[in-house]
């Protein structure tokens, strides 16, 4: 690197262009190829950050060279994770820079100046220039006389405006600048004799928050006295300007303030700030010449300083400048023509028009100036009238196209009339020129005005503009819609070309990159798959443009503590700070988009351990039902065929006594098979998810004296005493009633044969919100290091073992599980000891006060039709009632306990509309099928649409297999069927694709109908055949069949007319798996989903169903509430005992004689006893007369009104309306129908 001797000063004369110098530009061009200069600055949080590419920018497109701006964060800077951003000085390279220029004046603020030096001299042999301090020995640097400019302002408060108590806000301690400045503050005070005051001197920070601190301490803390503050920068200065402001101290008059860098905000706030400006652009602009020129081979200066100059405003308490330069008047007038004298000072005016630029001449608009001049002199030599204001007019248009300071023109001004005023020899002349000047001054002023609004109006559309492109960041989820967002937003930022790369690896620089986006002006350009990989310090490996220079930005992508990739645009200085902006969004995008991949993958590796899980749940649930029906079904023959010979059905002659014994025991251990059986497939069940509880409110007392009966019968068998304590005032309890006399059956099972001599005792006793249930034995008892494990699958204690004691070690492992699902615990008291027994003890939670009171009434003669939402059975509801149905109508929206309270109070019938149906219409059958108070209740599913006025209706009546004789009794009765003599001849279908149940079923149904035809069929398409030859009386049918199961040979009925109302008993395994009930349900859906019958038939085919129910009363009964209803709704219109019987659709004689046998009275006689209980309703009231209110009940002639009313209440109509009431009432009618 060609160093010349160090240079004080870098100012020189002002001149204009040489066309000289511009032939050796042109010819530097045609020699050498295009430079990249490498810029690293501070980034955009810095003021003068833009003002540093600026400078580099206009020198590099002088000489046609590229510019590429690492913009970073100070050294080891702790904000947050503002060093993170460094990691671009790591691309700075060879690579892809010539030559570097190093802004370490504002890179050093945390580092000393070892770090600082050791960070430049990484990047030899480049070609390198630093800007600012500190200078870096063996690199050129290009340096601001900061001490002497400090100095000037300093100076400046104490010898204009007499001030000594001068506070000062220091920079960073590290910062040379900033150290540079303070000592100047401490050298002016001791050349003035002023004391140093360290308590008037607070540490800043270079930033806006450092000033307002600084008063805090200055004035709310240390509570000193100051007349004056400077402060480092003015981003200091500005701070505290407003917070002196907002304590009420008045700027300059109470405290004057002044600043350092000339920064744009300080020419702009109320007073202006006096300052010194920082000549960021100038240094800028000398360091880029001065690494062109090491590139050129040339020799340069170790060091260029270049001098500043006070910049006086109004903040320190002087005028304003450009009014006082406004007013200035030459002493004295030359006698000499304007055009000739301007002629010959042309130069020097210029260069007095240019000083308010203070830079050398040839880089300031010199053209404009010379423009100006020209037509001023043309203008007042009246050779072009106007030319002046036009010219201005340009001159304005052009700066404001530059982004220039139009405030600066004002002093150009100032110097173009100082400068000519003294040639202007008429008072005529003198007055044009100063009207020509205040022309001027009111011309600059409306363009500084509209120039600012318009750059207010331009930061406004570019926040907008990123606030959008944020907020369309903001919703991006993958690489391919972050591209289109950024090659969307780009034109709108005025980026002509972007393109954006991510590292591969945790070391940055190191690892590889690919380029996953590139985008210019034309839109996306075309990538392969996953990116392109190419080395970091390429930066591109598209390259840079060859047929034209560049200007590119190098933006760090990191979220966090993490790195991500990096970013380069191509864009103007003016959009540092939104490229830097849109870097924070995609960097955001990136990581969110890397966070929902990263989601996604997790998300799949779930959902497809997630349909492992199902699938295996699903081969264990296919599996559980398979081995239910291959374990039962032949157990199933056994007990069947068991108890049909045991009960003696049909013509058989009695067993003899030894072959009864052989018979109960082969019973009794196909019953404990059958227990074995069912423990291990509840086992399975719940490891599977299949083991489920069906609970209502349950009370203690009824559901263990059920236990007792049978544990007292074991006890007794083995000679053991039984005990039973269970109080009749328990608390309820929300459980399953078969789940729970389960468990208690396992414990008293356990203790039975676990004892040899003693007693078995069952007892309950109430905790708090708690009951304990438990069973003592006198037995062998538990060592205490077994009672861990014993509820363990497949355990037993090691003295049941040495006994030879049987069992699987299955039943208190499925107790455990079972009580676990109630939210209760088990456990175990044994101390041990050789027979001194053990406690087993489980608890349950008991239900809230308001939970567990349930209704009373009896319904058992009601139908109960169930909707999803209120309103949705009133129309069926309706239609029942008019049938002659007691009905009641119940929603499960806002219901919870819905099933429980049906269970309380069962109806005689339940009529489910299928929406609800859908998702626990068969864990209603399921519940009312276990619990003996309701296994009886029929069910009927229906659909109505009401807008089509389309549905269906399917009658379930439903059996367990294996079907026991007395369950299959109690359904044969509901359907009309009855033992010999109660039923004449008929045809049941049985319809099995077991051989042997199908023959079992059959035998069962010959023995309790003995007068009744018996057909089979083995599957569902025989059926349908047998069907279609012989209408049967009912069908007796399995759902779970291959080819076509039940619920295809349901909808084939419903299909044909002739089949359609045959009564149907469905069969369904014991135990329904959770595939068992989705195959349930999609069966129901099926049938019910075509909606093949229009509303009035499924009205009709509801209450053909329910009329076969006994339950609900007989043929009698609903013959009378159905004419009942019908007065009560047709009462005032004229009756006879004809209409009423035909508007029913029966005969009088039927119904005359129905309505004597239910009521004791005839129809008509019915009819006058309800018109008058309305009647009296109407004189209660008062406000008609007799007359009016015989009409209103129905009667048209008032005279026999008169004499019914007087022989039904005793008195007569008008005495009854004044309040002679005494006479009893008839009786109830509606009571002795209920």
């Amino acid at each position: 690197m060609l160093l010349k001797d160090p240079v004080v000063s870098g100012e020189t004369a002002p001149h204009l262009p040489a066309d000289s110098a511009e032939q050796e530009r042109a010819a530097h061009l045609r020699r050498r190829a295009r430079y990249t200069i490498g810029l690293l600055t501070h980034g955009a949080g810095d003021p003068n950050s833009q003002a540093v590419w600026e400078g580099v920018q206009s020198v590099a497109r002088e000489y046609g060279a590229n510019v590429i701006c690492f913009p970073g964060k100070p050294l080891r800077s702790p904000h947050g994770f503002e060093a993170q951003a460094n990691v671009i000085y790591d691309l700075a390279g060879p690579e892809n820079v010539d030559g570097l220029i190093i802004w370490s004046g504002a890179l050093c603020h945390q580092v000393d100046v070892p770090v600082i030096t050791e960070f430049c001299r990484r990047y030899l042999p480049l070609p390198m220039v630093t800007v600012g301090h500190p200078l870096v020995e063996g690199i050129p640097g290009v340096v601001l006389d900061n001490y002497q400019g400090m100095r000037d302002v300093v100076t400046h408060l104490v010898e204009s405006h007499n001030l000594a108590r001068i506070a000062f806000i220091r920079g960073p301690q590290l910062q040379p600048e900033a150290e540079q400045r303070y000592r100047a503050y401490l050298d002016v005070l001791a050349a003035h004799n002023i004391p140093v005051d360290p308590a008037l001197v607070v540490q800043g920070n270079f930033k806006e928050s450092g000033g307002t601190e600084a008063v805090r301490v200055l004035v709310d803390e240390r509570r000193v006295q100051f007349d004056a503050l400077v402060a480092a920068a003015d981003n200091m200065a500005l701070g505290a300007m407003r917070a002196l402001q907002q304590r009420g101290i008045r700027v300059p008059a109470d405290v004057a303030v002044a600043g350092f860098n000339d920064e744009v905000p300080s020419r702009f706030v109320t007073p202006p700030l006096t300052t010194t400006p920082f000549r960021s652009h100038e240094m800028a602009r000398r360091a880029a010449e001065m690494l062109l020129a090491l590139l050129r081979g040339e020799a340069v200066p170790e060091r260029v300083l270049l001098s500043t100059r006070l910049l006086i405003r109004q903040s320190c308490g002087c005028p304003d400048p450009l009014v006082s330069e406004a007013a200035e008047v030459p002493l004295r007038t030359i006698d000499r023509p304007l055009a000739a004298a301007l002629d010959v000072r042309r130069r020097s005016i210029l260069a007095s028009m240019a000083e308010c630029w203070e830079l050398p001449l040839e880089s300031v608009p010199a053209a404009q100036l010379e423009k100006l001049l020209d037509a001023f002199v043309e203008e007042m030599t009246g050779r072009h009238a106007g030319a002046f204001l036009l010219a201005l007019g340009d001159v304005m248009h052009e700066t404001v196209d530059a982004g220039g300071d139009i405030s600066r023109w004002h002093s150009a001004i100032s110097a173009l009339r100082r400068s000519t005023l003294p040639y202007l020899r008429d008072r005529s002349a003198w007055l044009r020129a100063e009207a020509l000047w205040e022309q001027a001054r009111v011309v600059i002023g409306e363009t500084g005005q509209r120039a600012q609004a318009y750059q207010a109006l331009q930061a406004q559309e570019e926040a907008r503009t990123l606030a959008s492109i944020g907020q369309a960041l903001g919703n991006v989820v993958s690489l391919e819609d972050l591209e289109q967002s950024i090659a969307q937003a780009l034109p709108r930022l005025g980026v002509r070309r972007a393109h954006l790369s991510l590292y591969q690896g945790p070391a940055p620089a190191a690892a590889g990159a690919r380029l996953v986006m590139a985008c210019d002006e034309g839109g996306l350009l075309p990538l392969e798959p996953g990116g392109r990989p190419f080395a970091p310090r390429q930066l591109t490996p598209l390259g840079l443009p060859a047929d034209r220079r560049c200007d590119l930005v190098v933006e760090p992508l990191f979220y966090r503590d993490g790195q991500l990739g990096f970013a380069v645009f191509e864009a103007d200085p003016h959009l540092e700070e939104a490229c830097a902006i849109l870097a924070e969004q995609i960097s955001g995008a990136i990581k969110r988009s890397q966070l929902y991949r990263q989601a996604e993958q997790a998300r799949q590796v779930a959902e497809e351990g997630r349909r492992l899980a199902e699938e295996a749940n699903l081969l264990k649930s296919r599996f559980l039902s398979t081995v239910s029906h291959e374990l039962r079904t032949p157990l199933s023959l056994i007990v069947g065929t068991i108890e049909m010979l045991l009960s003696g059905q049909g013509q058989r002659a009695d067993l003899p006594a030894a072959c009864q014994r052989d018979l109960e025991s082969i019973r009794t251990s196909a019953q404990h098979l059958a227990h074995l059986i069912g423990d291990v497939l509840d086992l399975a069940s719940s490891q599977a998810g299949e083991l489920r509880l069906t609970c209502e409110p349950l009370r203690l007392d009824e559901v263990l004296g059920q236990v007792t009966t049978l544990g007292e019968a074991l006890a007794r068998e083995k000679g053991l005493a039984w005990q039973s304590d269970i109080p009749a005032d328990l608390p309820l309890v929300w459980a399953d009633r078969t789940r729970l006399q389960q468990v208690v059956l396992n414990l008293i099972g356990n203790a039975v044969k676990f004892t040899e001599q003693g007693y078995v005792r069952l007892w309950a006793e109430r905790g708090k919100q708690q009951v304990v249930i438990a069973v003592t034995d006198s037995g062998m008892g538990i060592p205490a290091a077994e009672q861990e494990f014993i509820f363990d699958e497949f355990r037993q204690s090691e003295r049941v073992a040495q006994r030879g004691c049987g069992g699987m070690g299955l039943g208190l492992a499925i107790s455990r599980r079972l009580v676990e699902l109630h939210g209760g615990k088990i456990g175990v008291l044994s101390t041990g000891a050789e027979g001194a027994g053990s406690t087993f003890y489980f608890t349950l939670p008991t239900m809230e006060a308001d939970a567990a009171t349930v209704p009373t009434q009896d319904r058992t003669a009601t139908v109960l039709v169930l909707g999803e939402h209120a309103g949705a059975g009133d129309r069926l509801a309706k239609d029942l009632v008019a049938r002659g149905f007691r009905v009641e109508t119940a929603t499960l929206e806002g219901h919870p306990n819905w099933l429980a309270q049906i269970v309380a109070a069962p109806p005689g019938a339940i009529v489910l509309d299928f929406d609800p149906a859908t998702g626990r219409g068969w864990e209603l059958m399921e519940l009312l099928r276990r619990n003996p108070a309701t296994q009886d209740i029929p069910v009927v599913f229906y659909t109505l649409s009401g807008e089509k006025n389309q549905g269906a209706a399917l009658a379930v009546d439903f059996l367990s297999k294996p079907v026991a004789t007395g369950e299959l009794a109690r359904a044969l009765a509901r359907q009309g069927l009855g033992a010999a003599g109660e039923s004449g001849i008929c045809t049941i279908l049985v319809v099995d694709d077991e051989p042997g149940i199908l023959d079992l079923h059959a035998r069962l149904l010959q023995d309790l109908v003995p007068a009744c035809r018996i057909l089979k069929a083995h599957d569902g398409h025989q059926a349908l055949e047998l069907m279609a030859r012989q209408r049967p009386d009912l069908v007796l049918l399995d759902l779970i069949m291959p080819v076509l199961d039940g619920f295809a040979v349901l909808e084939a009925m419903r299909e044909r007319e002739a089949m359609r109302n045959i009564p149907v008993i469905v069969l369904t395994a014991r135990i329904l798996t959770s595939h068992d009930m989705a195959r349930l349900q999609k069966g129901v859906a099926a049938v019910l989903s075509k909606g093949l019958f229009t509303g009035a038939e499924v009205l009709a085919q509801v209450a053909d169903a329910l009329s076969r129910n006994r339950r609900l009363g007989s043929e009698a009964q609903r013959v009378v509430r159905q004419a009942m209803a019908y007065i009560h709704e047709h009462y005032t219109e004229p009756f006879s005992r004809e209409k009423l019987a035909q508007a029913i659709g029966l005969s009088d004689r039927y119904l005359t004689r129905c309505f004597h046998a239910e009521t004791g009275i005839a129809p008509i006689e019915y009819v006058n006893r309800y018109r008058i209980s309305q009647a009296r309703a109407l004189l209660e009231r008062g406000d008609m007369s007799v007359t009016e209110v015989a009409l209103a009940v129905g009667f048209s002639d008032p005279s026999y009104f008169a004499r019914v009313f007087r022989a039904q209440v005793g008195v007569a109509p008008r005495a009854y309306q004044r309040g002679e009431r005494n006479e009893p009432e008839p009786g109830n009618l509606r009571g002795r129908l209920s």
